[in-house]
């Protein structure tokens, strides 16, 4: 089932399974610093779970690892993001 979806969203499948892709096809300028900077896995779980809507079995399934590595991941990413984005705030 991911598989279709993330064709038909037209995020090829490969760059989802392999480390080493990129997180997405779109232009890096496209993609918000905050989320470049992060951990390829932690990219990939939060594009795919945030941005293209698939579950966290589904992406678990997809990549090949546990679901709670998944939940791992994305509670990752937003820390990081949350962190940037309130230093970004802070003019002190």
């Amino acid at each position: 089932m991911l598989d279709q979806r993330v064709r038909r969203a037209g995020y090829p499948l490969e760059h989802a399974r392999h480390a080493s892709a990129a997180p997405h096809r779109e232009p890096a300028e496209a993609v918000p610093e905050i989320i470049r900077d992060l951990p390829i896995a932690q990219q990939r779980a939060l594009v795919l779970h945030d941005v293209h809507g698939f579950s966290t079995g589904e992406i678990a399934r997809s990549l090949g690892m546990p679901p709670g590595t998944v939940r791992s991941h994305l509670a990752r990413a937003r820390r990081r993001i949350a962190g940037r984005s309130h230093e970004d705030r802070d003019p002190g």
